[in-house]
């Protein structure tokens, strides 16, 4: 009992800190004229839940970082591929290029995480569809199998990797967000020809 009090009391005193240097902020920005005076326990609680909430509102959208996942769809021999490009709509600098080439799931949610992640704000990530739209394999066979007709076939793969590589220099040309003459690629069987 003594220890939930003791963890009451540090959540209160660092929240009551939070909301003084937010409205220190805000009284120094020129957003809130008068200082705090509390003459009704209510009003105080009304003005920390007003300070809180307008400081996890800044919070919440200066944390929540400008990443972008831009599906981009294209032809390879008449069928349909989609990649995703990832990059960080914050920084206006052109930056080095990534083509990723995913493991046997595909552009999958862990493909793009993996992606975000080397992104950064540093690089703009092309995650290169190498199985065509619509792939969900099943289980692992399933996976060995597309696997194999893909990197089985040397020019399959190449085509594949050249035209992700082709897709992301024009797009990220469009946005100009990329250094053509910095560009890599990583992934697993990585197929793309650079130079």
């Amino acid at each position: 009992m003594l220890r939930a009090a003791s963890c009451r009391r540090q959540v209160s005193d660092f929240v009551r800190t939070f909301v003084v240097c937010i409205h220190i902020v805000y009284v120094r920005a020129g957003l809130w004229s008068e200082p705090i005076a509390v003459k009704h326990p209510r009003e105080k609680n009304m003005r920390r839940f007003i300070l809180t909430s307008a400081a996890l509102a800044l919070i919440s959208t200066s944390a929540s970082a400008a990443m972008v996942d831009r599906k981009i769809g294209y032809e390879i021999g008449g069928k349909a591929f989609e990649g995703v490009l990832v990059y960080d709509d914050s920084v206006t600098a052109k930056r080095p290029a990534i083509l990723m080439e995913p493991d046997w799931s595909g552009v999958s949610p862990h493909a793009i995480a993996q992606a975000r992640e080397v992104a950064g704000k540093d690089y703009v990530v092309f995650v290169a569809d190498l199985f065509g739209v619509g792939y969900a394999p099943k289980d692992v066979k399933d996976r060995a199998i597309a696997s194999g007709a893909v990197h089985g076939d040397i020019n399959v793969a190449r085509a594949r990797g050249d035209k992700g590589l082709e897709v992301m220099l024009a797009e990220g040309g469009k946005l100009g967000i990329i250094d053509p003459a910095k560009v890599a690629g990583i992934g697993f069987c990585c197929s793309i020809r650079l130079g």
